[in-house]
């Protein structure tokens, strides 16, 4: 009998090991990086304001544990996550969270796909009135999420960023979308990029948005809009009154898509921003786009990069510079505008009074376009920013460069570090780069001296405000150190012991 009760125990014992490993395998694993996470999280940690597990897959276990530690945070304002492998429980928690939640400002979900968990998610974002910035990423959305995307575009309040990137749109996705744009009151920046859109959805847009007055910034880059698409879109956007920027990089236009381009800046005067780099314009484009910038006053940043251009494409931008007094940033990188193309724009920045940056990347500019901007450079009154990085410039050409700056006081920036110039002349560049930086027009234009431009920059540390106080209120200061200067002839000590830019008036290696 003792012997029938021991073999009991002993099946009990085995049966009650086995179950508990069974439960034991079947609890939820939580990465420690997570749990880490969830107890700063937990303790309201004031470092911690952005989560980021874009590469993080989590799982329904993992993101109910998420959940329960944002339960009472309020430092957390970035969330982006992953949804990959969350479906159902995980998506519900999720949704209950970022409903009620009232820290969370930017807001980006991931490989999001199903309808269903696409619907959860998007009615919590509907219930929050605090992020402003909503975005999705390798998402697919079919009609029936679009719908649901729809409806929180037209009903929230309070997100003025939308983002659609890299994200499949089925077919009549953007139907609802475009529908909810037409009556949104607070999405002002509008990004589907790399999304497929095609010359009907940018017509379906450009009809959505022809009377919107919230809209700032539409951004369609990396898509098939082609010059179809975009003559559109430029139908569209020529009675809209708001829209401040238009980014349509890289998306296959031609010479008839500029030619729609032209007729919209000729017309709408809202856009102070026009971006079509790596598309197909060539020469053709360039003049059409010229010709509409002779009758424009709004537009104030170009860019043309990557688009085939040459020499006639550079004139024809160049001659529109001589009438246009709005344009501050052209950028030009990685066409073929050569050492006559940059000879065309040095010629014409010697009169412009409104550009502030030009940009020339990898240009197949030489030494002999360097000559031209350098012989230029003591005549330009507007030019702030140059940048000449990736061209055939040597030794021989950042020697022109450095004596056209010497008498330039207006330039701040100049881009040529990875060119074959010896690191003396790029000290020696900077050097005087660094003078224009503090302000050295100022003896310019109040007709001081420039040999005492050394000694003053040093009294005054290199600030610019304390530089025009020390002009204007120590002028009897600056005379009597003219007349030391005139006693001094080989005042070279007496410069040195006062301030520790000695003679920048020199090329030398320890200047």
């Amino acid at each position: 009998r003792n012997s029938r009760i021991d073999q009991l125990i002993s099946l009990l014992s085995v049966k009650m090991s086995m179950w508990l490993t069974t439960t034991s395998l079947m609890r939820p694993s939580i990465p420690d990086w997570l749990e880490d996470l969830c107890q700063r999280l937990a303790d309201n940690d004031s470092t911690l304001t952005t989560i980021e597990m874009s590469r993080q897959r989590i799982d329904d276990a993992a993101s109910k544990f998420l959940c329960k530690a944002l339960e009472g945070n309020t430092t957390v304002s970035i969330l982006i996550i992953s949804l990959f492998n969350v479906v159902d429980d995980g998506a519900y928690a999720l949704g209950q969270i970022i409903g009620s939640n009232r820290s969370i400002k930017k807001l980006q979900f991931r490989d999001l796909h199903h309808p269903r968990e696409v619907t959860t998610l998007f009615d919590a974002v509907g219930r929050n009135e605090t992020v402003e910035e909503f975005s999705l990423r390798h998402c697919r959305l079919c009609e029936k999420s679009a719908q649901s995307l729809g409806f929180l575009v037209q009903h929230h309040r309070s997100i003025e960023e939308l983002r659609l990137v890299d994200t499949f749109l089925g077919t009549n996705a953007m139907v609802p979308l475009t529908d909810a744009l037409k009556v949104n009151q607070s999405v002002k920046r509008l990004f589907i990029v790399n999304s497929d859109l095609g010359p009907s959805d940018a017509n379906l847009l450009a009809s959505r948005l022809s009377h919107n007055a919230i809209l700032k910034e539409l951004h369609l880059c990396e898509n098939n809009l082609g010059d179809e698409g975009v003559l559109n879109l430029c139908r569209g956007l020529q009675k809209n009154k708001s829209l401040t920027t238009l980014n349509l990089r890289s998306n296959d236009i031609g010479s008839k898509g500029a030619l729609a381009l032209e007729t919209l800046i000729e017309r709408q005067k809202s856009i102070k921003e026009l971006h079509v780099g790596s598309n197909r314009l060539e020469d053709a484009g360039a003049a059409s786009l010229a010709t509409g910038f002779r009758k424009n006053s709004t537009i104030v940043s170009l860019d043309v990069s990557d688009n085939g251009i040459g020499l006639v494409g550079t004139t024809a931008l160049a001659l529109a510079l001589r009438t246009n007094n709005t344009l501050h940033d052209l950028n030009l990188s990685f066409n073929a505008i050569g050492d006559k193309g940059a000879k065309e724009l040095s010629a014409i920045l010697e009169f412009s009074h409104s550009l502030r940056r030009l940009c020339m990347i990898r240009n197949r500019i030489t030494n002999a376009g360097a000559a031209y901007f350098a012989h230029k450079l003591p005549s330009m009154r507007s030019l702030r920013e140059l940048i000449l990085t990736k061209n055939v410039i040597d030794r021989e050409g950042g020697y022109l460069l450095l004596e056209g700056l010497r008498t330039n006081m207006e330039l701040e920036y100049l881009h040529i570090e990875d060119s074959d110039i010896s690191k003396p002349v790029l000290k020696e560049l900077s050097h005087w780069i660094r003078l224009n930086q503090a302000g050295r027009r100022i003896f310019r234009d109040t007709k001081i001296d420039l040999g005492l431009w050394p000694y003053v920059l040093g009294k005054v540390n290199n600030e610019p405000s304390v530089l025009f106080h020390f002009l204007i209120e120590k002028p009897e200061f600056l005379n009597r150190n003219k007349k030391k200067r005139k006693r001094k002839v080989s005042g070279g000590a007496h410069l040195e012991k006062s301030s520790p830019l000695v003679a920048p008036l020199q090329i030398s290696n320890s200047s």
